[in-house]
């Protein structure tokens, strides 16, 4: 079921990246809503923008900040609108403006990060954001496309909100940085743990696959109702490698068959792949998609609209020949494994060779200054990778 023009996420869930709270992971709003002492997220929630938010989405009228969701719509695919929307009972149960509390977390109260990938940038690696400073500090780059940031510091807010609202809490994702590295997403579980809550929550992660716990694996997530594992993987051996650099497939690929053993003995624990397709890995996600069906895992595969904030990674810069290309082989692993669990990005891979070939100038200008960003530190350099994106290197 759907509403139109309707989202639940603004009446049940808390999106908090660093000490900012946002509707969601996808929202562009331009108004910023900072935790302090002064404003605590308490006051944030019910303030005038989620107040009028929810005013307009109760009459049907999606604001023009939920661009992502508009696009993934228009191209067929299911938006998390929808995905969100689709878990509810009945959405026509929320027609309050004002909302007591969260039941819902969505958290991201880090960017420490150990890996660089292409489609990231400063903000949310920390890997990337020392790099890219040293990077334009070297060679005095100015309007360098790879935007920088800073290295998040602790929020006790943050944590102490969780820790106070947990009775009330029944769902929590986390995302990065890499969540298994952050000690604020570990103090927040164990809490969790250690009052009981956790057997009332389904717990979710987005996680790179290159950092396991064992120990902490077994002894904490399988006390939640529900865990899922998102891993973001993106290739599978050198493909991978590269955009999701400086990752090692080979520790991949044993993490998760790790992941597997520990499901085996944990029903409640589940795991997916979350590949994000682009210019760098369109003609290789068969190869994802292969892997997903012979290890038995479920995949969920999302487009990139945007890389820091750029064009430079659209698939509207490969030929048309090459989108063709890209389609036949991902349909072709599709058909071979009828099977598969491939519940999202089936729209996307369809309408690959409709795709406007894009010859914009300034994004290609954009895609060559980050490749001899990417070269002035890689061991494989860009056309040795990809010797057929030749004619986008000038």
């Amino acid at each position: 079921m759907d509403r139109p023009g309707f989202c639940i996420l603004p009446f049940t869930t808390l999106y908090v990246q660093e000490n900012q709270v946002k509707l969601c992971c996808e929202s562009e709003e331009h108004t910023q809503h900072l935790i302090s002492e002064q404003t605590p997220i308490s006051d944030i929630w019910n303030n005038e923008f989620y107040t009028k938010t929810r005013s307009d989405m109760i009459a049907g009228k999606l604001p023009e900040y939920c661009r992502i969701c508009r696009l993934n719509e228009e191209a067929g695919e299911e938006s998390k609108r929808q995905w969100d929307n689709s878990k509810a009972k009945n959405l026509f149960d929320y027609n309050d403006t004002y909302v007591n509390s969260p039941i819902k977390y969505d958290m991201r109260p880090s960017n420490k990060c150990n890996l660089e990938c292409v489609m990231c940038d400063g903000l949310v690696s920390t890997a990337i954001n020392d790099r890219v400073q040293k990077y334009i500090k070297d060679t005095g780059t100015d309007d360098f496309v790879i935007a920088t940031g800073h290295n998040w510091k602790d929020n006790r807010l943050i944590i102490d909100y969780v820790k106070q609202n947990s009775v009330n809490i029944n769902e929590m994702k986390f995302c990065g940085g890499e969540p298994f590295l952050v000690a604020e997403v570990l103090e927040m579980l164990d809490h969790l743990v250690t009052t009981g809550d956790c057997e009332n929550i389904d717990l979710s992660f987005i996680t790179n696959g290159t950092v396991v716990r064992s120990k902490w694996f077994s002894e904490k997530l399988t006390q939640f109702k529900s865990v899922k594992l998102n891993i973001s993987i993106d290739g599978v051996g050198e493909v991978g490698e590269y955009v999701r650099y400086p990752s090692k497939w080979s520790v991949v690929d044993n993490n998760i068959q790790l992941f597997k053993t520990i499901i085996k003995n944990n029903p409640q624990i589940k795991m997916s792949l979350a590949p994000v397709i682009h210019l760098l890995n369109a003609l290789h996600m068969d190869e994802v998609i292969e892997y997903a069906a012979v290890n038995d895992i479920n995949i969920a595969l999302s487009p990139v609209y945007q890389a820091s904030n750029e064009l430079y990674l659209s698939t509207e810069l490969l030929t048309a020949e090459l989108r063709q290309t890209a389609h036949d082989k991902m349909f072709a692993m599709i058909e071979q494994y009828p099977d598969i669990s491939f519940n999202l990005g089936r729209g996307f891979i369809k309408n690959l060779p409709q795709q406007e070939y894009m010859t914009d100038k300034k994004v290609i200008q954009q895609l060559n200054q980050v490749v001899r960003y990417w070269d002035s530190h890689r061991q494989i350099k860009f056309l040795q990778q990809y010797p057929y994106l030749e004619y986008l290197v000038k």
